[in-house]
Formats: structure tokens, sequence, C-alpha cells
């Protein structure tokens, strides 16, 4: 607990020339108080100087047990590391997203960055294997753009080394071989509609993708044709 000035020291000089130091203009708490009053005690002629040191010294300790007691792990490190192991029972998350959910709870961010630190170090939290089974579902199930499939990932809280690292296999013939196959999956469903409605409802799809422009209007017309010619 640290001792605080509430206003400026006012010292003065015995006629001996040694200093005089008011020392009510010191706060503290009331342990440190009473660790004071003994300091004091023990010899009323200390000089002030004296006294001072006395006091710095004492506080210098009090700050320091302070501080590693702070950095200790107790019960709320154990209680939010429960907490994490939780949710992570139920879904893969990345350090971001369990940092998050701690601060909800009202952790501390000390007790926040031991947790994050122990689940990394036990692998409870693994960014790229999180990152790469997002990918094979975003590329295959849902068909989405390289572009989109970043987008998910950074919302997710991925590290930027980790996305560049999973994404890194997605070359631009890769990605033009999803746009067709995620195209032509889509217009087999849209062949009994109207030629310019299927277009509208293909690029949409396309677009909430991830898919836009101009290469996606052409793979989307390409993928109708040939859709409706095998009918």
């Amino acid at each position: 607990m640290s001792v605080r000035r509430e206003e400026s020291q006012r010292a003065g000089a015995n006629a001996d020339g040694t200093k005089v130091v008011n020392l009510s203009s010191w706060r503290c708490s009331s342990s440190t108080a009473e660790a004071l009053k003994s300091v004091l005690s023990l010899d009323g002629a200390r000089k002030g100087e004296q006294v001072l040191a006395e006091i710095r010294d004492l506080v210098a300790l009090k700050n320091a047990k302070f501080q590693s007691d702070e950095a200790s792990p107790g019960e709320d490190y154990q209680d939010a590391l429960a907490v994490a192991y939780k949710k992570l029972s139920r879904k893969a998350l990345s350090a971001r997203e369990i940092r998050r959910e701690l601060k909800k709870l009202d952790y501390a961010e000390h007790t926040v960055e031991l947790v994050v630190t122990e689940l990394f170090a036990s692998n409870y939290i693994d960014e790229l294997a999180m990152a790469e089974a997002i990918v094979i579902k975003l590329s295959g199930a849902q068909g989405s753009s390289k572009a989109e499939i970043q987008r998910k990932l950074a919302q997710r809280g991925i590290a930027g080394e980790v996305i560049d690292k999973v994404l890194s296999g997605i070359d631009n013939d890769a990605e033009l071989e999803l746009l067709k196959t995620t195209a032509y999956s889509r217009a087999s469903k849209l062949t009994d509609l109207d030629y310019q409605v299927a277009l509208r409802r293909l690029l949409a799809y396309l677009a909430r993708r991830g898919w836009s422009g101009y290469q996606a209007l052409e793979i989307a017309k390409e993928a109708l044709e040939n859709c409706r010619q095998r009918q």
C-alpha cells in the first residue's frame, strides 16, 4: 500500500542544525500507520532524515509484497481456468476469444493472461489447427472465397501470421476452381427459374461467400448456361 503526500513537506531546523520533519502531512493505511508508530517509538531522538529512510524502506517492502501477491496464481486463477476449460470443451476458441470471455466475467488482467499462457502451454489453445478446420469448412461445404475466409478467421481473433499460413495454400488457380465448383453446385438448383432471376440469385449467393466482380459474373453465367443445357 503506497504512502501519499497530500501537502508539501514542512521542514525546519533545530538550533543544533538537525532537521525537523512534520509527518502529519503523510497519509497511510492503518497497518502502515502502526508500523510507522513502531519505527518512531524505538528512538524519539532520531534525525528527520533517518525517519524518512525508515518510511521509504517500509513502503518499498509493502509494494514488493503487494506485487508478489498480484503475480501469484490464486483462487481467481483456478476459477478462471475452470471457466476456460468448460468453454473450450464446447468448441475451439482463439486466445482473443478466451480473453474476451474471461473479461466479461470481471477477471483481472493478470489472471486472464496467466490462464491464456497455461492454455497455450497445454495445447488447449491451438490457433493453427482451429484455422485449418475453419478453412476446410468454409472452402468445402460453404464454398467461400479466400477473402471471405480471411475475414472470418480475423473475426475469430486468430493471429495474422496463422491466417497467412493457412491461406498460403489457396493460390489463384485453386481459388478459381473453388469459385467454379460453388457456382455450378448452386446453379444446378436454379434451372427451373427464369434466366435473369436465376442469375440474380446465383450472384447474390456467391456475394454472400465473398465472390464478386467481373470474374464472378462470368462464372455465374457459364454455370447457369451449362446446367440448363444438361437438362
